[in-house]
């Protein structure tokens, strides 16, 4: 089977297709994370990998956050970890919605101060 449609444009595998849906993995990354050379990574780019390949990064994809900014973060068993720290959904939302009443509060604080000077 041949890696071209009928227009001469090489089709992608699902290897390149999982590699391009996943955030932050370019080739180099790639290589990295399946501990494989960069040029290994072309080739199943082009003619596409074994299947626990690609399961393998799918199964990285859902721990890691490849995201600027978030290096360090990764997921595991519903729980958002970063250096030794859990932090789960309700905590997070609590957290957020105290963080916005104190800033009210604050506001309100200078307001009223605004108002009385």
């Amino acid at each position: 089977m041949t890696n071209q449609n009928k227009r001469g444009r090489k089709r992608n595998t699902e290897f390149y297709n999982t590699r391009y849906k996943i955030v932050g993995l370019n080739e180099k990354r790639t290589a990295e994370v399946l501990n494989v050379e960069i040029d290994q990574v072309l080739e199943w780019d082009l003619n596409d990998a074994p299947s626990h390949v690609i399961r393998y990064l799918l199964l990285w994809d859902k721990k890691q956050i490849g995201v600027p900014g978030w290096q360090g973060w990764m997921f595991s068993k519903g729980v958002l970890l970063y250096k030794g720290n859990r932090f789960r959904p309700e905590s997070i939302l609590r957290d957020r919605d105290f963080r916005n009443k104190l800033e009210s509060d604050a506001f309100d604080i200078i307001k009223a101060l605004k108002t009385k000077a």
